[in-house]
Formats: C-alpha cells, structure tokens, sequence
C-alpha cells in the first residue's frame, strides 16, 4: 500500500511543477489600463505582518515607489511620500519596492540612514512586481486605483497631493507615462535607428566622414518643426569651409605643406560633413558651428584675416571710350560665334566681381578691385580667351577706356594654416 502511495505522489509531483512554471511563464509586464493579479507582497519589513495580500488593499489607491539603497534621490523622496503616505492615509497607500534583501534594508534602517518618522511598508527581496513593471530608472511609481487597474506609470515628481486628491477623486490623470530604455546599443551612434529615443530629442549634431560612394556631390537641406539639417555630400575641404565663411575663390592664403590636399577632388580628397541644429538658429550661428567644427574635425585652424595682397586695381583711362549702356538691367551671355563673353548694362563693380569668380580647383586668379567711383552702366564684350590672360584682358578693357594697374591693398582674404606648418624663411642671404 505504501509502495503504491509513493508511486502516486512522484507521478503528481511534476504536474504540480510544472502549473507553477506555466504560472511564472505568463508573467507579462503590465500597463496603464491593465489590472494588476491579486499576487501576495511578502518580505515585509517597516510594517506590523510580514506579507499581505493586494486584494486586503482594495478601495484604496495603491503608489508602488521602486526603491534601492544605491539610489540617492529614492532616499531624498521617502519623507515626501511619508507625508502624503500621512495625509491621505484613508485613501492612500504607498509600498516601497526593494530587490534587495530585507537583512541589507534592515541594516539601513538601524543605521538611521532611513529615518524612523518613515512608517512606509518595504517590500523587499522582490521579483515579482519587477516583472509586472520593468524599470531601469529610479525612483519609479506605478498608480494603481482601487479597483486594481494601473492608472498611470510615473518618476517621482508627478506623485503630488494635488495628482494624489484628483486620483483618489477617480478623475482622469493625464500625466507623462515614464518609459525606459531597454534595447540601447553602446556600440551605435546615440539615437541612430531610435537607439536610446526618438530623432524629436536632438537638438545638436556634426559628423565628418570621408567620401561617400554612391552619393552625388553637393549640399542638402533639410527641416521640420523642431530641427534643420543641412548636408555637403563629397566636397573638399576648401569648399566646406568657403560655404561656412563666404569668401571668393581668390581670396585664398594657404599655410600648409600640400596646397593640392585642399583644393584637389581626388576621391580620396573628398568629406562630407552634417549638422542638425535647433530651426531657430540664424544662418549666421551655423556657419560659426560649422567652422567649429571644420577647424576642430580636420586639426586645422581656418579663418578670416586682413592682409597686405597683391592685386589690381581697375581704373578708368578714357572716358570718353567708355561704352555706356541704355539696359536697365544687367545680362550676360555667349556670343554669336562663341567666342565672346557679352556683358550688357554691367557696372563696373559687377565688372570686377565677374572677373573674380572662379573655381576652386583653377589656378588661382588675381584680386581685381574697382576703384573707378564710376557709378554708370557699360555693354563690354571681351574675348573668352583673354579672361584668364590677364596681359590679354588688359589689352581688351584699354579698348573701352579701362585699365588694370598693379597695386598692394589690405583685404580680407580667408587664411588656412595647419597647426604644424612653418613658413619658409624668405630672409636675404649675404
């Protein structure tokens, strides 16, 4: 008879087990809206019995503060929820939470690091509500109304007398729910495919990278309501830094061993740069980041400068060859036979600014700078070969009363030095 009762009681042993690993399985985290199991809170310390059962709580609103003895502003909270805890104690009930065990509580508790006016139950040794409310952030509260139902998953700032009366009121809280992040990848970029929050939290970003294959060169932009992204895909690095700081072509000072580096297209040459900024910022504010950072990205130092430059000066010869205009409005265009530039009701100033402009990757051209005071409009046609001639362009401008005269100015020119270039010493050798 024995033999058969033992031989019973290990066949139901494992049917037992196992309904309560399948009761441990469907553990599943629970939010706002769900109700909470009727599960039994043991572990107790800082209350009259060792373990209640949530059901025993029913009528009240229950706040599970989640608690740890590393978390410094958990301790600064405990006063402040005592005394809610005290003042809506016909309505309230605040639980602390604690996966730590009730000896390392205790101990905290004798040493008076937790104050004895703290008359808050410690659920401790917890891994069960943990489960129901996963968290890595503390303090964490978790509402739950009297009839069981989570009502709102909160950190500990929104635990207020007021949010307490509107609760107990059963009114509706609209309060931020509180959402930590699980799945942050540290070996990826901060954001990047949501890891660590959404792209709505940036506020500032730059990155430089070298070139991009498949990426057309050039500049994107882009924004909506909180943020702008501007983008130069493939540029090199003088053209980055002509976009930040606007200066001609052939306004350039190079302080650096290998003037080709900066200037040449070279696969291998090329950047891309991106900077995402608050919408708010001014053009202005941009390009002040985005030298920031050219300068502090490639370890040079780029900037604006006045300096003694060789340059011509434009002046008028003849007057009275002088080709004045009847076109209101300036154009430009190719003519006839391809060979000249026409430039119809140009002032003088546009004169010099078309003969500034150039491409970073040409040979430098020289500054040319008006200094005529002459305020009238011209119709000029100049040769397309003698533009980049400059004893040829001469010859061209003579024919309309012009001319270009050697001269040394102080002018603003952009100044690219590497922090380890050293100048060639120019000093006469007797």
């Amino acid at each position: 008879m024995k033999l058969l009762f033992y031989c019973l009681l290990a066949m139901l042993w494992p049917a037992g087990n196992a309904v309560a690993q399948t009761q441990a399985a469907t553990i599943r985290p629970l939010s706002i809206g769900d109700t909470v199991p009727d599960v039994t809170l043991s572990n107790l310390i800082n209350h009259p019995v060792s373990k209640i059962q949530l059901s025993s709580l029913k009528g009240k609103l229950i706040v599970f503060d989640f608690f740890a003895s590393w978390c410094g502003s958990c301790f600064k909270e405990l006063p402040r929820l005592n005394e809610l805890q005290e003042k809506y104690k016909k309505d309230l009930q605040v639980i602390v939470v604690c996966y730590e065990p009730a000896a390392k509580l205790q101990k905290i508790f004798n040493t008076k690091r937790i104050p004895s006016s703290i008359k808050l139950p410690f659920v401790t040794s917890d891994s069960l509500l943990k489960k129901f409310f996963p968290h890595k952030l503390l303090p964490h509260e978790v509402w739950m109304d009297s009839s069981g139902k989570i009502i709102a998953i909160t950190s500990s700032e929104h635990v207020t007398a007021s949010n307490i009366e509107k609760a107990i009121a059963g009114r509706e809280l609209k309060l931020p729910v509180k959402s930590d992040v699980f799945d942050y990848d540290v070996s990826m970029p901060l954001l990047e495919n949501s890891n660590g929050g959404s792209l709505q939290k940036l506020f500032y970003k730059s990155l430089l990278t070298g070139k991009l294959d498949g990426m057309v060169s050039g500049s994107k932009f882009w924004k909506d309501s909180f943020i702008q992204k501007h983008t130069w895909l493939n540029r090199p690095i003088l053209s980055l830094y002509q976009d930040a700081l606007k200066f001609p072509a052939n306004r350039i000072v190079l302080e650096v061993k290998d003037e080709l580096r900066y200037k040449s297209a070279n696969d291998y040459l090329l950047y891309c740069y991106e900077l995402i900024t608050p919408k708010e910022l001014s053009e202005h504010q941009l390009n002040e980041l985005m030298l920031a950072d050219l300068n502090r990205y490639l370890n040079l130092y780029g900037r604006m400068e006045l300096r003694q430059q060789p340059c011509y000066v434009l002046r008028i010869t003849n007057k009275e060859k002088l080709p004045l205009s009847k076109v209101s409005k300036p154009f430009q265009q190719i003519g006839a036979d391809y060979n000249e530039q026409v430039l119809n009701g140009y002032s003088l100033s546009l004169l010099t600014m078309f003969l500034n402009m150039q491409q970073l990757t040409e040979p430098q051209k020289p500054i040319v700078l008006n200094e005529t005071g002459f305020t009238g409009r011209l119709d000029l046609r100049l040769p397309l070969r003698d533009l980049n001639n400059l004893e040829e362009l001469k010859k061209a401008l003579h024919s309309f009363g012009l001319t270009l005269e050697p001269a040394v100015r102080n002018l603003e020119v952009f100044v690219l030095s590497e922090h380890h270039f050293k100048k060639p010493n120019t000093a006469l050798v007797e």
